[in-house]
């Protein structure tokens, strides 16, 4: 986003830490404001709709610190930048925490919702050397399950069901937990790359109960508008569109590409891809892989390569997986 167009740059600093000189954020269901500090840093303010106690320990992190205060006999929930370093992480994050309160329905709510959210950002941009940008490996990563809920779980089932199964941003060893139970692990490589995965985790294809498959979608490079091309920002806007009548459900996608790490970056909007093909198998015991049941006394974990020629004997039919539900 250009400088510019932050919505702080057209105001003055303020002398106090009040919402008189500020300017109301456009559409959101609560009081929340663009402001500046007595410093000249960036702030959003929330006035909330009653009082709430103020020794309520809010996280910082990164240059971004918030906090509850009183002013004008309003009660305040502020969040501010320190170091303008992170001036478009901020903005991104103001408009994640904006979105995230619409359910809230009081003070308490509210502040709940934005405390849990800056604990979820500052454990994603603490594990991360580039705060809130994905590297190249994991932006294809997410598009390929992205595409797989969007182009097999979507038809396959409810919204809803379709984003619960969705387990990756939650950190679990697989990307789906589909009933039965049935685990998929997405993988995704470039049709100009070797035909190989990479396994990065002796927990991946482990599992103690129920099945495993490995879906793998090939991409190829894309061309910029052409049908059925797109870059990682317009599959994400694709799928918002798809569940924007079914709220519950959008809810839970914002909250899943968040855990992810992803946040809107117009960095994602720049590389265009095209599904070539999908390939799935199913991991069984012969399946060649290394779990933990594998490593001796030692190792800690392990990742390798898989060469998916010498695994044609378990290839199946990914359309199989409809039968889960």
């Amino acid at each position: 986003m250009p400088q510019q167009e932050y919505p702080w740059k057209s105001l003055s600093a303020s002398r106090n830490t009040n919402i008189s000189d500020a300017i109301k954020v456009d559409g959101s269901k609560h009081d929340f404001y663009w402001a500046r500090s007595h410093e000249g840093l960036p702030q959003l303010i929330c006035k909330l709709p009653e009082a709430v106690p103020l020794d309520v320990t809010l996280p910082t992190f990164n240059g971004i610190e918030a906090r509850l205060v009183e002013a004008g006999g309003e009660c305040l929930l502020v969040m501010q930048l320190t170091d303008m370093t992170f001036e478009q992480l901020f903005y991104h994050l103001c408009l994640n925490l904006i979105e995230s309160t619409r359910s809230a329905d009081s003070a308490a709510a509210i502040v709940a919702v934005i405390a849990g959210r800056l604990k979820r950002w500052q454990k994603l941009l603490g594990k991360k050397s580039v705060p809130g940008m994905l590297t190249r490996q994991e932006q294809q990563g997410l598009m390929g399950e992205l595409f797989f809920l969007r182009d097999k779980l979507f038809d396959w089932t409810g919204y809803r069901q379709a984003v619960e199964c969705w387990v990756a941003p939650d950190e679990h060893p697989q990307d789906f937990a589909l009933p039965g139970p049935t685990s998929v692990e997405v993988k995704c490589r470039q049709t100009t790359s070797p035909d190989m995965v990479k396994i990065s985790s002796a927990w991946q294809l482990h599992q103690e109960d129920g099945d495993i498959v490995l879906a793998v979608l090939a991409l190829g490079k894309g061309k910029e508008e052409s049908a059925g091309h797109f870059t990682l920002a317009s599959l994400v806007e694709d799928i918002r569109q798809t569940l924007a009548s079914t709220p519950d459900a959008s809810e839970l996608f914002e909250d899943a590409l968040f855990g992810w790490g992803y946040i809107d970056l117009p960095e994602y909007n720049v590389t265009w891809w095209q599904p070539a093909s999908w390939r799935a198998y199913g991991v069984d015991g012969s399946f060649p892989k290394l779990t933990v049941l594998d490593l001796k006394q030692g190792i800690v974990d392990v990742s390798y390569r898989l060469s998916l020629p010498d695994c044609s004997s378990w290839e199946m039919d990914i359309l199989d997986l409809k039968s889960a539900f």
